[in-house]
């Protein structure tokens, strides 16, 4: 498409293939608005665009994409871009191994962290108007935000954090109410207990590829986050790791999680759109409780367990897909679920269900559709009886 100027990849696109924009040679504008880097890219994907041309992408992620397979062939030409302001973000150095810069809205008034459990010690706390920051200067390079450091900083707005860094210990940013920018680096293996809880001006936040663990209560009540990647190196998401996140729309928990702790998405509540992965063999007590605003679901086949309230609360819920592989139900795992109309449950043999009360409180037309073999047996099995009249044969 030799005279395409300028191009814009929505935030749906998760793959660009080889040689997608090759000689495309006036194309000096590429806009890709997709804060976790779309798979697929090659050396040539891009190659003999115009000599000028540059590729934006969303300011948070500028360093995921240069370090990216395939993305990081186009390094020198990726740039932070605002798309809700339509400006470039001007490009900051990072910070040494051995600093932490941040801002907190004074170039008078310090925010010391509160503890020195950064394996070093802090050197100096000085203000640079040069990158309009603080940089607190330690004695080495650390490679821990310890225990704490910064819980209860209230005036902290902004923090970049250095490549040296591994590990943000428990309640390093807890109740960092004022906080609305965190820059994590590449390199960060675990994010501990509560490490942003109760972070409430939090919008959004880019988990690098390195992570694999994210602990209990890590984002607990960050109400105002509206998105969130879970990038395809985590395999552990702790308890209540997002409880009360009610701004995020739309969650996918990538395959290479294996274990999901309870109550770990209860009550975000504008999430529509859900994507279970097959890695699980569990859904656990309340993990999706309170889920107000999803109207579907399709439970993977990997599933063999659904415990207890894992579904409950989610009042806008149409339709839920239960594959054979679910041999329990626990106890209200669909209950007050008041829009559901449409359960298909695959099982041949029916699931073990732990009460009456796991459909109970859903729409007063709701249909429970088993395999037609198997309609007797439902309506006669135990708790599955409480529904006999709702039980219909379906041919899947």
């Amino acid at each position: 498409c030799s005279s395409l100027t300028s191009v814009t990849i929505p935030d749906s696109v998760t793959t660009i293939g080889s040689s997608a924009f090759y000689n495309c040679s006036s194309l000096t504008s590429v806009y890709c608005r997709a804060v976790t880097p779309p798979t697929g890219v090659s050396e040539i994907s891009f190659y003999n665009n115009a000599s000028n041309r540059k590729i934006y992408v969303p300011m948070e992620s500028v360093e995921a994409y240069k370090s990216t397979y395939g993305w990081y062939f186009y390094a020198n030409d990726i740039v932070g871009y605002d798309f809700e302001k339509g400006e470039i973000v001007p490009e900051v150095s990072k910070p040494e191994f051995n600093e932490i810069w941040y801002t907190n809205g004074s170039t008078t008034v310090p925010t010391a962290p509160n503890y020195t459990n950064f394996n070093a010690q802090i050197v100096s706390n000085r203000y640079n108007t040069n990158k309009e920051c603080w940089i607190i200067k330690f004695d080495r390079d650390i490679t821990q935000i310890g225990y704490d450091a910064f819980s209860g900083c209230n005036s902290l707005i902004s923090i970049i954090i250095p490549d040296s860094v591994t590990s943000i210990g428990d309640d390093a940013f807890k109740d960092c109410t004022n906080l609305t920018h965190v820059t994590i680096p590449i390199g960060l293996t675990s994010i501990a207990s509560g490490a942003f809880r109760k972070c409430s001006k939090l919008t959004s936040i880019t988990i690098p590829n390195s992570v694999t663990y994210i602990g209990d209560y890590t984002f607990y009540n960050c109400s105002s986050l509206t998105s969130i990647n879970i990038p395809d190196s985590v395999t552990h998401i702790g308890y209540c790791a997002l409880y009360g996140c009610t701004n995020i729309t739309s969650l996918t928990i990538p395959n290479s999680v294996t274990y999901i702790g309870d109550y770990a998405f209860a009550h975000c509540s504008n999430i529509i759109v859900l994507t279970i992965p097959d890695s699980i063999t569990t859904i656990g007590e309340w993990v999706f409780g309170g889920l107000s605003s999803l109207t579907s679901v399709i439970i993977p086949d990997s599933i063999t367990a659904i415990r207890k309230y894992a579904f409950a609360d989610c009042s806008s819920l149409i339709s839920v897909t239960i594959p054979d592989s679910v041999t329990t139900i626990g106890e209200g795992a669909f209950e007050d679920c008041s829009s559901l109309t449409s359960v298909y449950c695959k099982a041949i043999l029916p699931p073990s269900l732990s009460s009456t009360l796991v459909f109970f409180g859903n729409a007063n037309n709701r249909k429970i559709y088993v395999p037609k073999t198997s309609v007797a047996s439902y309506k006669s099995a135990t708790a599955w009886s409480e529904y006999a009249d709702n039980i219909v044969g379906y041919d899947f």
